[in-house]
């Protein structure tokens, strides 16, 4: 059977204000004397005591699991924590891959009809043919298309003839790697050619 001896202090002084028993201060074995002389029945004393010690043993289990809580919250910190650096990692390469390659606004060179880009790309040295192939391919992801007025804005290509340009152009359609595509453009190659199309 339970005793007031297994409740503590705080449970021990709530039974008797349940009692109207005015304790008087003291350690824990003179308060359960205090309320063991007040003449109380032993039936409403067990009553009690069954009623706090459960009381207790709840407050007991909802701490326990509050604590239990603590750890499931810090995997959910560290899981919030990689999923942050990932991002950040994702953004960081990213903006690397922005400074290396040329800044073209690719979104609007796929729109048909995009307003005049301002090709502002970093100086190079467009030396041999290779170095123009590579650079207009650089220009492009497969799938985009540019045309021909807008890369002779660029201004790496201003000190370019238009026969070297031409010939870059041409072995690129050759290689498959761009494709002649209708679109309006003041300046045409071989007469009719006045949209490309990065195909790989």
């Amino acid at each position: 059977m339970a005793q007031l001896n297994d409740l503590t202090i705080p449970y021990i002084k709530k039974l008797a204000s349940e009692l109207e028993i005015d304790l008087k201060r003291g350690r824990k074995a003179d308060l359960i004397s205090q309320i063991k002389n007040s003449g109380i029945s032993a039936t409403k004393l067990d009553s009690l005591i069954e009623k706090y010690l459960k009381e207790k043993n709840k407050a007991k289990i909802k701490k326990k699991r509050k604590l239990l809580d603590i750890p499931e919250l810090e995997q959910r910190i560290e899981k919030l924590e990689g999923q942050v650096e990932f991002l950040m990692s994702v953004i960081k390469t990213k903006n690397q891959l922005s400074h290396k390659k040329p800044n073209l606004i690719k979104q609007t060179i796929k729109r048909e009809h995009a307003p005049p880009i301002n090709r502002d790309l970093p100086e190079v040295e467009l030396n041999t043919q290779s170095d123009i192939r590579l650079f207009l391919k650089m220009l492009l992801n497969p799938g985009d298309t540019i045309t021909i007025d807008e890369i002779v804005r660029i201004d790496a290509l201003q000190n370019i003839s238009l026969n070297l340009l031409t010939q870059a152009i041409n072995d690129l359609i050759n290689n498959g790697i761009f494709e002649p595509i209708e679109g309006e453009s003041i300046q045409k190659i071989q007469g009719n050619i006045g949209k490309l199309m990065r195909i790989r």
